[in-house]
C-alpha cells in the first residue's frame, strides 16, 4: 500500500543542495523528463481508511496527501498529493534523484492509465488543493484523487469521518467529465537512488511553485545577457585603447 510507508514515518536520506526550480520548470513544455535534484517531503500526512483490492479485500488506514511541509529545490509546495498507491515513500525523506514532468505522468506511464485520466485528477487538484487545509479536505481530495484513478479497485470505507466522506463524494460529484490541462500541474516522479532503480511513490502538486518565466522568455533573458556583456567588454576595450592613446 503505497501510503503505509507515512504511517511508518521512515527517515530518508541525508539531503543534498539541488538546482532552482526555473531549470526545472522551463524544460517542461516538451514533456520530456527534467531533472528536479531535490525533492524534500515533510513528516505531516492525513490518514484514511480505505479498501485497495490489489492488496487484498481488507480495510487498512492509510496515510494520505497533503504531505507537508514539502519543497522542490528549495520552493515550498502549498500542497502534495500521491498519485501511485501501489508504492511507497519514506517520510520524511529526501529524494535527490527526483523527475518531474509536466504530461501526466509517472516514471512515463499516464496517472491512471490515458491522458483523459490524469486531466481529471488535474482538476481536482486545481480545485479543491488551495482550500483543502483540514484534514478532512485534504482526505478527501486524496481520496478522490485514488478513486478518479483506479475505479472501482479503489473505495473510501464508511468509517471515516462524515467530514472526510461528505469532502470525497462532493469531490467525486463536481469533477463529472471536467478536466485541466496536464500541465497545469506537475507529476512528480522521486527515486531512492541515482541509478532510478528504486522508484518513490508519484506525487503531483501544482505547476505555480514559483513564479517561472517560458522557457523562450528563458532563452531571451540570458541571450539579452550575453549581449549586455559583449557590449560591456567592447566599451571596456574603447575605453582601454583611449587610455593608451592619451
Amino acid at each position: 500500500m503505497g501510503l503505509i510507508g507515512f504511517c511508518q514515518s521512515r527517515l530518508g536520506s541525508k539531503p543534498v543542495s539541488g538546482i532552482a526550480i526555473i531549470a526545472v520548470v522551463a524544460g517542461l513544455s516538451s514533456g520530456d523528463r527534467a531533472q528536479a535534484s531535490l525533492l524534500v517531503v515533510g513528516p505531516n500526512f492525513t490518514n484514511i481508511n480505505i479498501i485497495y483490492t490489489p492488496d487484498g479485500p481488507n480495510p487498512v488506514n492509510s496515510g494520505a496527501g497533503s504531505i507537508g511541509p514539502s519543497s522542490l529545490d528549495g520552493n515550498p509546495l502549498p500542497y502534495l498529493y500521491c498519485v501511485d498507491i501501489a508504492t511507497n515513500i519514506n517520510v520524511p525523506g529526501t529524494f535527490p534523484t527526483t523527475d518531474v514532468t509536466s504530461d501526466g505522468k509517472i516514471r512515463g506511464t499516464y496517472v491512471g492509465g490515458s491522458a483523459a485520466v490524469a486531466g481529471q485528477v488535474a482538476w481536482l487538484l486545481n480545485t479543491y488543493g488551495p482550500t483543502a487545509t483540514t484534514a478532512d479536505q485534504q482526505g478527501g481530495l486524496q481520496a478522490a484523487i485514488w478513486k478518479t484513478e483506479y475505479g472501482a479497485l479503489f473505495t473510501l470505507t464508511a468509517s471515516n469521518s462524515a467530514a472526510t466522506l461528505a469532502e470525497y463524494n462532493n469531490a467525486i460529484t463536481s469533477l463529472g467529465s471536467n478536466s485541466d490541462p496536464l500541465n497545469s500541474v506537475l507529476w512528480i516522479s522521486p527515486f531512492n537512488d541515482p541509478a532510478r532503480t528504486s522508484p518513490a511513490q508519484g506525487l503531483v502538486t501544482t505547476a505555480a511553485v514559483a513564479s517561472v518565466p517560458e522557457p523562450t522568455t528563458v532563452a531571451s533573458a540570458l541571450f539579452g545577457l550575453l549581449f549586455s556583456m559583449l557590449v560591456w567588454r567592447r566599451r571596456l576595450s574603447l575605453l582601454t585603447v583611449s587610455s593608451q592613446v592619451q
